[in-house]
């Protein structure tokens, strides 16, 4: 969605809305934006959010660093990943997860474990769905978007354990809270995955 150029002067910075100059994309738009620069440069995401009550909330996107990845594809074995220090359901509380396939010419695939604090596997509603596994296949180039539910009145949380298939790209994956009040979206935060060592 509309490519193109743009040059950041020495000594100074471009900061807008997706949809706003130098990018012009189309609002509402959701998808990936991808950008390569000469030279190295420093990048921060924010995501905006219009709540219930027409109040704007932002948070800082963070995103796991997929730039260690398992070697060849054809020889990797199926392995953990990396880890979500953090997720949450219930009492307000929703965890959107975003799962992204940063490879170019592979699929990625593998399972995602909710797992309570003492390790043990934390059943969890997702996309109307209960339970403590959830496969993920992405394409190339590809995302995923899931969420729990939020249902009930008491709060769970746990970490998830991230495990790419045997000749499978490892994904990257963040996290985005939200915590609603009567309803009312009043603050949201974002963590990405920690890696495995390699």
């Amino acid at each position: 969605v509309n490519p193109g150029t743009v040059t950041i002067p020495a000594k100074s910075q471009i900061a807008g809305f997706i949809n706003e100059l130098p990018f012009n994309s189309p609002a509402p738009y959701f998808g990936l934006m991808r950008f390569a620069s000469s030279i190295p440069v420093a990048v921060t995401s924010l995501r905006g959010l219009r709540n219930e009550r027409s109040e704007f909330i932002m948070t800082a996107v963070n995103e796991s660093d997929t730039s260690r990845q398992r070697g060849s594809n054809v020889l990797a074995p199926q392995a953990v990943v990396g880890y979500l220090p953090l997720i949450v359901e219930g009492g307000g509380w929703t965890t959107e997860l975003v799962l992204r396939n940063p490879d170019f010419d592979d699929a990625a695939a593998g399972t995602l474990d909710f797992q309570d604090p003492n390790g043990n596997p934390l059943p969890l509603t997702i996309n109307g769905q209960t339970t403590s596994t959830l496969r993920y296949e992405m394409q190339r180039s590809d995302f995923l978007r899931v969420s729990t539910s939020g249902a009930g009145s008491n709060i769970r949380v746990g970490s998830i354990r991230v495990t790419a298939d045997a000749h499978s790209f490892a994904p990257g994956l963040f996290a985005i809270y939200s915590f609603k009040r009567a309803g009312v979206t009043v603050s949201t935060a974002s963590a990405p995955m920690v890696e495995s060592e390699r």
